[in-house]
This record gives structure tokens, sequence and C-alpha cells, in this order.
């Protein structure tokens, strides 16, 4: 049999030295890849932090969503506007909180470009002598004020066949540019007073601004009292009753009517369908005093015009 045991022969330095530079070189390269593990996970967080958050992508409705916003604060409410109708398009996560952003301004800047043209038509009675650019300023002036109220007609429609709740939400800022009075240009304008081009320009803007922000605080049930109307938007979440909303909007859609008179462009089949809508607005709420009111207005006007 054969006999197994341990040896008992003493290691030599040799072979010691031997088996510590092994451990030695095992336990640096083990070092090494910690350190470079380490390395790599602070090079991503560091990363991370740098870049932030992800940017929207171009023409996703998040990034048409902060467009808005972005333009809004500028006070550039054309281009604000444009973004707000890239969402109201279709259904998406941001229609229910843009289509009553988009009403306030295609109403506001309808009504902008409505009183500019009157201002036009006056300034004509009182300059004859510069009729004729005075003319083809307020054209354009009707035309734009034809397209925004056009564009408004189409995003109330949708509106109204969706919202089915009693209070409308205005999850947007209260216009952070313009004025509650009209500007100083305006009967400056309309007096006759030749403008030089960029007063004119000046004076588009601001009365764009102007009306915005008397848009926004009709549509509260303020009137034009913009400080009232201010506390409403000052609300974590600001909305106004679906019933002051729309008796509101009838209102809007019945001015806008006058747009398309006789004097005006001339129009009767727009001027209807603005007249529709005023009513349309208007029926489901027969114990408003003022819906009642100007019902009884378009029925007179109806019966006037056959």
């Amino acid at each position: 049999m054969t006999n197994c045991r341990l040896s008992t022969k003493p290691r030599t330095t040799d072979e010691a030295g031997v088996r510590f530079r092994v451990f030695r070189e095992d336990a640096a390269a083990s070092c090494a890849l910690v350190r470079a593990l380490c390395a790599g996970m602070l090079v991503l967080f560091l990363s991370s932090c740098a870049s932030g958050p992800t940017a929207p992508q171009p023409g996703t409705p998040a990034f048409y969503w902060g467009a808005a916003g972005e333009t809004w604060r500028s006070g550039d409410y054309l281009k604000t506007l444009d973004n707000l109708s890239q969402l109201t398009a279709n259904q998406n996560e941001f229609t229910v909180k843009a289509r009553p952003w988009e009403i306030v301004v295609a109403s506001g800047i309808a009504r902008g470009y409505m009183d500019l043209s009157d201002a036009a038509e006056t300034a004509m009675k009182k300059s004859p002598a510069r009729a004729i650019p005075i003319r083809r300023q307020m054209t354009a002036w009707r035309g734009d004020a034809n397209s925004m109220a056009l564009e408004l007609a189409d995003t109330f429609q949708k509106f109204a066949a969706a919202n089915k709740e009693t209070t409308v939400p205005l999850e947007f800022p209260w216009p952070p540019v313009g004025s509650a009075a009209s500007p100083p240009q305006l009967d400056q304008f309309a007096s006759g007073m030749p403008l030089k081009a960029a007063d004119m320009e000046a004076l588009e803007t601001a009365m764009i601004q102007h009306a915005v922000m008397i848009a926004a605080a009709r549509v509260t049930g303020s009137g034009e009292d913009t400080a009232k109307a201010q506390e409403i938007f000052k609300q974590p979440k600001p909305s106004a009753p679906a019933e002051t909303f729309l008796v509101n909007m009838g209102q809007v859609f019945y001015d806008l009517s006058a747009l398309y008179g006789p004097r005006k462009l001339d129009t009767p089949h727009r001027r209807d369908m603005m007249i529709t809508l005023a009513t349309m607005a208007l029926k489901p709420y027969p114990q408003d005093k003022a819906a009642t009111s100007l019902l009884q207005k378009i029925q007179k006007d109806s019966k006037a015009n056959r």
C-alpha cells in the first residue's frame, strides 16, 4: 500500500518569492479592473448630469406645446397661434388644453384686425387724399381678420363637439405682453394722420396684443376688467365655467359676423356661418340673461335682413 502524506519539506525562498509575485500581479490586475469600471461609471454619470432631460423632438405634440409657450412669453401671438393649430388639428395629450388657448388667441387677433380695418375706414374719410394707400391697408387687415375668423370657427366647432365638462381649462399664462388700453397710435391713424412704416408695424403688433389680452379677460366672465381676470389666472389650475366661456363665444361670433356685411367683405354665407355658431353657443343657456338678450337680437337682425 502506498503511504500518502503531506510533505513536510520546507519551501525554498525562491518558491515563496514566485508565489508572492503571482499574488501581487493578480491583486494589481484586479485593482486596475475596479478602477476602470469606476471611471466608466463616473463618465456615464457625469454625461447624464450634463445633458439633462431630452428635449422634445421637432414635430411632436410636446415640441409644439413648448414652442407655443415660448412664443407666448415673447408676445408673438401669431406664432403662438401657428404652434397651437398644430396641436388642435388632431387628438393628442395636449389637445384639451390647447383648444381653449387657441380660441382665445384667434378671437383676439381677429378682433384686433377688425378694429384696425375699422380705423382705416375712418381714416379714409378724414384724409381723402390718402384714400388709396389707406384702402389697401384696410383690405389687407380685413383679409387677415377673415383668416383668423375662419380658423376660430373651425377650432370652436371641434371644441364644442368634444367638450362635455362644466368647466373649461385655461391652462396657459395670463398674456405677458400688451395693454388693457388701445394703443395711442390707433386714434392718430384713425384721424387721418400719416404714420411711418415702423409706426404702422408697431400699431398692428400693439393692437393684436391688446385685443388678445381683452379676449383672455372676457372668457373668464370679467368683461374688460383685466385686473379681475388676472386673479383667476393666478389660480393653480385656472378655468372658466362652460356657460361663461360659451356665452362669451356667442358674442364673439356675433361681432365677427359684421365683418361679412355688405359694407365690408360682403360674403353673406360666411356671415350666416358666424351667426349659426353664435346661436349654437348661446342656445344651451336660456336662463342666462346675456345669452337670451343676444339671441333676441339675432332673431331681430334675421327678420330685418329677409
